[in-house]
């Protein structure tokens, strides 16, 4: 690089001794850079270098072993400056994409804190959490009550939701408590809000009320559909904080 700024500095100083080639009309060319077309191999190097060396060059009867050292100057430039175009264009897309992030988060600055754990369900706007270890019905109800909710009451719009959420986190307890249970009156299945259990929601021939001590509702494997179980049993358990 030193070498071949040298040399343009050498045939910097041999040019200005040349006057400016004639123009095509036999009138000398104006004492100013020549105007060149920036699809022409030429026209990076006049831009770093402020003046028409280059076309210089070419239009002059100068020795023919000086004219590579501003060819390779031209080609030079004119690689850094396509190696530039493809950094230009990434750091664009950096920016377009922290621009649309800023404002998703402006756009989310109004939904409500979840507290630590639980996510946000907009649709129905309160928070929930899969809780992975294992109670009773009575015990994981009186968590989800500690926490500021209570156990999930669910419908028409949710249910698909939350039962994926039961199959993709339920761990070695394997099924999920709901919040619905028939304790008060046998055989009458309402979520805790006090609306109705839709009958699309439970497993085939479910509620059976084996044994006649099934009172607690589940979301039970392998399709987490809605079962009644024995509330003693440890299981995992979804809870809800309302937000609105």
């Amino acid at each position: 690089m030193r070498i071949i700024i040298s040399m343009l500095l050498t045939l910097s100083l041999q040019l200005s001794r040349i006057p400016y080639a004639s123009s095509s009309n036999g009138n000398a060319c104006p004492d100013k850079p020549m105007e060149v077309d920036q699809g022409s191999p030429y026209s990076s190097v006049n831009l770093l270098m402020g003046n028409s060396l280059c076309d210089r060059v070419i239009q002059q009867d100068i020795p023919n072993a000086m004219k590579p050292v501003c060819m390779g100057a031209t080609k030079l430039a004119d690689e850094v400056y396509k190696g530039m175009i493809p950094r230009i264009k990434t750091l664009d897309k950096s920016i377009d994409d922290m621009l649309t992030r800023l404002a998703t988060l402006k756009l989310n600055t109004g939904l409500p804190t979840c507290r630590v754990g639980y996510e946000y369900y907009a649709e129905d706007r309160f928070c929930y959490m899969l809780h992975s270890e294992c109670k009773t019905w009575s015990e994981a109800r009186q968590i989800c009550r500690q926490e500021g909710g209570d156990l999930i009451s669910l419908n028409d719009y949710n249910f698909k939701y939350f039962k994926d959420v039961a199959r993709l986190k339920a761990g070695a307890c394997n099924h999920v408590w709901v919040g619905t249970t028939d304790i008060a009156v046998e055989g009458k299945w309402n979520w805790l809000n006090g609306l109705n259990v839709s009958s699309s929601f439970w497993q085939p021939q479910q509620p059976d009320n084996w044994d006649n001590k099934e009172h607690c509702g589940d979301l039970k494997s392998p399709d987490y559909l809605l079962n009644d179980e024995r509330c003693d049993i440890p299981l995992h358990f979804l809870c809800q904080i309302r937000k609105s």
